[in-house]
């Protein structure tokens, strides 16, 4: 009997410990971060770049994914999910399509690339 609960507590702590230890995310997830959209380009190195939303989802449909206002977008951003830090080293193809609302955008030196983003 002993063992067997000894082989079950181990079992449960070593599942509870898989599912505290986050992976990375992987190249084309996605996440967001005090309102803005990122999407990861190079995982081993953690570059993300900012995009429209987070699945492309129809921007003529959903006015809630559009940005508004001033956008200040920063040299980097920690992903909530698993608390590590990522470069924000371009902005994405259309993140900031039909944003008729947006007044300003702010672009850090870390951004090296601009993609068509209108």
């Amino acid at each position: 009997m002993k063992k067997i609960t000894l082989f079950a507590a181990i079992c449960c702590f070593g599942f509870a410990f898989n599912a505290k230890a986050q992976s990375p995310f992987g190249v084309g997830d996605t996440m967001y971060v005090d309102g803005i959209w990122y999407k990861v380009t190079d995982a081993t190195n953690k570059y993300v770049e900012v995009t429209n939303d987070n699945k492309g989802n129809n921007l003529w449909a959903n006015a809630a994914n559009r940005y508004t206002g001033a956008v200040n977008i920063p040299s980097s951003v920690v992903n909530n999910g698993n608390g590590q830090a990522y470069s924000v080293t371009a902005i994405g193809e259309s993140s900031f399509r039909i944003c008729y609302e947006l007044t300003s955008v702010t672009i850090p030196n870390s951004v090296t690339e601009i993609i068509s983003c209108i």
